[in-house]
């Protein structure tokens, strides 16, 4: 048995999702994903419920689909990848780890990945934060010739999975498949292949995911965040400077522009717009809604993630947890109930953004959909 590791939004799943997961079958026998739930790394949320993600996941060659916390998949790049490889390195079977990259270089990525860890303390770095730019464009700046592989997206996570491997401790063989067709955000596909970025704005996309997984998506459960504006505004309007100051990823006074901007925006768009510098991305800005959102403060963020949660399997992911019930030093189960008696804090989080998920679709359901789902299981 050789076991695969992936971290992925699948937001929504795609050709070019499904291309990575058959390369990866050629190096492997079985393969793990973690998953995102209803809140994605960039703040927003997910077009799909989680278990639609997670059935499409399965039909396509993964083998078990574990949930990334929500105060990890919620996340800066760095945080993001340090839930993910935190998960995977404690099932204690994951041999590899799979990521998609624009370069199909691991050698220049794990080069890369060494020199970010340092590259904090660096008077460069340190003297380009004091001009203003945004972390990351700091960082690529400070990084010299490296730095240009950190213009891409897929390139920038590998870079954060292999870092937060040697941070963690845990020692991973890596393989990267190079990003076929369409580029992260392009707007326009390329053949069969287009980014989530595109599929997440348009109705109709079935040339551009696996004819196997066409019947899953309806119109009728893809959710519709808009439907949130008047209470999301409500929030930016009333939120205090202390509450903002103890978000994460407000620091260095944010939390004073934050205020003043919330009274003055008439929209949660507006407010971004009014918010956003150089130093700030529209991430970090739109993540720190979704702390708000979500009451996630800095003093209760979790420095890994306490358990796995399934949320689906085939038979081959059964042989996967019944090796990962021996191995694993973190409890993993599709028993949602049985884990959140243990860990009640964690399981608060990720039945929130759940939800906050409901209450994005046409019918909105009724709450604790996480106590009511069952795993996926094919």
């Amino acid at each position: 048995m050789k076991v695969a590791g992936i971290i992925a939004e699948y937001n929504p799943f795609h050709n070019g999702h499904a291309y990575q997961i058959q390369q990866t079958r050629k190096q492997a026998t079985h393969i793990i994903a973690v998953m995102s739930g209803h809140l994605t790394q960039r703040g927003s949320i997910s077009c799909y419920s989680k278990w639609i993600r997670a059935k499409a996941a399965i039909q396509s060659g993964v083998d078990l689909v574990l949930e990334l916390p929500t105060s990890f998949a919620c996340s800066s790049a760095e945080r993001f990848a340090l839930g993910g490889i935190g998960l995977l390195g404690s099932l204690g079977i994951v041999d590899c780890i799979s990521f998609g990259s624009e370069s199909g270089d691991i050698s220049s990525l794990m080069e890369c990945a060494n020199q970010c860890l340092n590259i904090n303390q660096s008077p460069e770095m340190q003297q380009l934060l004091k001009q203003g730019l945004s972390y990351p464009a700091a960082r690529r700046r400070a990084l010299g010739k490296k730095g240009y592989l950190l213009d891409f997206p897929n390139n920038t996570l590998g870079v954060e999975y292999i870092k937060a491997a040697k941070q963690l401790g845990f020692q991973f063989e890596w393989l990267t498949i190079q990003r076929q067709g369409a580029s992260h955000d392009s707007e326009i596909p390329t053949g069969d292949f287009a980014s989530a970025s595109y599929l997440r704005g348009q109705t109709s996309w079935e040339n551009f995911i696996p004819q196997n997984c066409r019947d899953i998506y309806q119109p009728s459960l893809r959710s519709n965040p808009e439907q949130l504006e008047m209470v999301l505004l409500y929030l930016i309007r009333t939120t205090t400077k202390q509450q903002w100051a103890e978000l994460p990823d407000v620091s260095e006074g944010l939390e004073n522009r934050l205020y003043e901007s919330g009274k003055i925006a008439t929209s949660s768009e507006q407010f971004l717009s009014i918010v956003k510098t150089k130093r700030y991305t529209m991430s970090r800005l739109r993540r720190i809604l979704s702390y708000r959102f979500l009451d996630i403060q800095k003093a209760n963020l979790e420095s890994s993630p306490l358990y796995g949660r399934v949320l689906g399997m085939n038979q081959k992911g059964k042989e996967l947890l019944s090796k990962i019930r021996t191995a694993s030093t973190i409890p993993v189960s599709p028993d949602f109930p049985k884990l959140a008696r243990q860990f009640p804090k964690q399981a608060a989080l990720d039945s929130k953004a759940t939800d906050l998920f409901y209450m994005t679709t046409p019918q909105i359901q009724k709450a604790g959909q996480d106590y009511l789902q069952k795993p996926i299981i094919q």
